[in-house]
């Protein structure tokens, strides 16, 4: 997978997570929040797994 097809598979469901809690004032839990810095925190940590070329 490419490097920006994983960043906005990861961005796009947090971004809505944000919006929804901001505009339309959806909970903002505190495991609602873990999971969205748990997939960003996947997201770099796949980024720095990648082999060097």
């Amino acid at each position: 997978m490419r490097p920006a097809a994983l960043w906005r598979a990861a961005l796009a469901p947090a971004g809505t997570t944000i919006v929804g809690s901001l505009v339309y004032k959806e909970p903002a839990t505190a495991l609602r929040l873990f999971f969205i810095v748990t997939l960003i925190g996947s997201l770099i940590g796949l980024k720095f797994a990648r082999p060097t070329q």
